[in-house]
């Protein structure tokens, strides 16, 4: 029997309203899977629990608190919003049919959540998570026109310059 969502929020818990899952997971570009997600215990212990995961092409990563597998959605519909594009960093280490993703917040190595996807979209997940992280705006180089030229710098202009000032010099 799952709490309310008000005896969550007593609780202290993190989690907040989601949208319905079938909804979500019906949109266009959006990943949905089950993934192992750690959960932190009392006097540091951590757990392995089965949530439902949805990555949407903008970057957000749904966790849903309750899912029971091959049943459906599960109640309330809680969770936690993950913005990819707000993490100071994201780790993945894939091996074969399993990935493990670290999802860490701030320098301090703060960690938001820890992921174990597996199965055979396994790649498929790692390519997305990582498409977003390096599309960032701060990553990206100026525009430019494909079919145009290569501009030289000043720099590589002078360089020349020397060379072949060098070259006739020693002939």
């Amino acid at each position: 029997i799952n709490p309310s969502f008000a005896d969550l929020t007593l609780l202290g818990m993190a989690f907040m309203e989601m949208p319905q899952q079938k909804h979500v997971c019906g949109q266009p570009g959006v990943l949905c899977g089950i993934a192992e997600v750690e959960e932190r215990r009392s006097f540091g212990r951590t757990s392995w629990e089965q949530h439902m995961v949805v990555l949407q092409p903008s970057g957000c990563l749904l966790i849903y608190k309750y899912y029971l597998l091959g049943v459906g959605t599960g109640s309330p519909e809680v969770g936690r919003i993950v913005h990819l594009n707000a993490l100071y960093k994201t780790c993945m280490q894939m091996k074969r049919r399993k990935l493990e993703v670290e999802l860490i917040a701030d320098k301090k190595q703060k960690v938001v959540t820890r992921l174990r996807f597996a199965g055979e979209l396994v790649p498929i997940w790692g390519a997305k998570m990582f498409l977003y992280k390096t599309s960032l705006p701060g990553l990206m180089h100026a525009p430019h026109d494909a079919g145009a030229p290569l501009a030289w710098t000043t720099d590589t202009k002078e360089r020349e310059l020397e060379r072949e000032a060098k070259e006739k010099g020693h002939k």
